[in-house]
């Protein structure tokens, strides 16, 4: 047990996860990183480490003795590594989680809102809600599954948590890695007011995937990202279109509330 590694961070949960929910991201990651398994994803050094993270957290005993030598620690690092885009599959989950989505059909459209924050977490949502039986509440159990990843990551401050929120909304992780080390770095002093400015010139983000092809603006949507010959514009409600540049029209006649939803279609164009 090496106290001074963030086990939590490596498998992308939070402290106060049940083992169960512990087993499901393992199942999740072990599948994506494996050497043999993982396909395009595979990594082992990667897997090596959800591996020791796993054999940790998931033993009651190791757990309690690393929990209490990481007492003082509130805060944790973004891994950017183990939440992309993609959403992560754990076999053991998709069976239940189907079957309760017919009766409970806005559990999944809740957990695509959970996703487009972390797709770890996407996980961590779907099996603290089969194992707690708690479909009524799932919009609950949503936000407060959300609050709690945003303050363990991003801190307390008001306008940190909400720039974090639309960071990782807009699938810029690697911004996001950057607002949580100066969350990291800075503690207490951190001021948004410095911080935020900062993150958004580095990482470009008035601009962000643009080439010049496309218009600040359609109609009363704002150019949010490019994909080729189609790019995804967020309307004045935070809803989502998709624009296609040799028409100069709408490539879909589609309103996405979800930008995962906005990004897959362009792929299907």
């Amino acid at each position: 047990m090496d106290v001074e590694k963030d086990y939590y961070s490596d498998l992308g949960v939070l402290p106060d996860v049940s083992r169960e929910v512990i087993r499901a991201v393992y199942l999740a990651l072990a599948k994506r990183f494996h050497p043999d398994s993982g396909k395009e994803h595979a990594d082992p050094e990667k897997f090596k480490t959800i591996n020791a993270a796993y054999e940790i957290l998931y033993d009651d005993v190791a757990r309690e003795k690393y929990d209490k030598k990481r007492a003082e620690h509130t805060q944790s690092s973004y891994n950017r590594d183990v939440d992309d885009e993609e959403d992560l599959v754990d076999d053991e989950l998709a069976d239940g989680w189907r079957f309760a989505a017919q009766y409970y059909p806005e559990i999944e459209e809740l957990r695509k809102e959970v996703s487009a924050i972390s797709s770890t977490l996407s996980v961590v949502f779907q099996s603290t809600i089969l194992n707690s039986k708690n479909f009524g509440s799932a919009a609950s159990v949503k936000t407060e599954i959300i609050e709690n990843f945003v303050e363990r990551y991003f801190g307390k401050n008001k306008e940190v948590k909400a720039f974090a929120l639309k960071l990782l909304n807009m699938g810029r992780r690697d911004a996001a890695k950057e607002l949580n080390k100066a969350v990291l770095h800075f503690g207490d002093e951190l001021d948004h007011k410095i911080i935020i400015p900062q993150i958004i010139k580095k990482f470009e983000l008035n601009e962000p995937h643009k080439s010049g092809r496309f218009p600040d603006t359609f109609g009363t949507s704002r150019f949010l990202e490019e994909h080729g010959y189609y790019a995804i514009y967020v309307t004045e409600d935070d809803k989502f279109v998709i624009v296609d540049i040799a028409l100069k029209r709408n490539a879909s006649s589609a309103i996405y509330t979800y930008i995962e939803d906005a990004r897959r279609r362009c792929e299907n164009l």
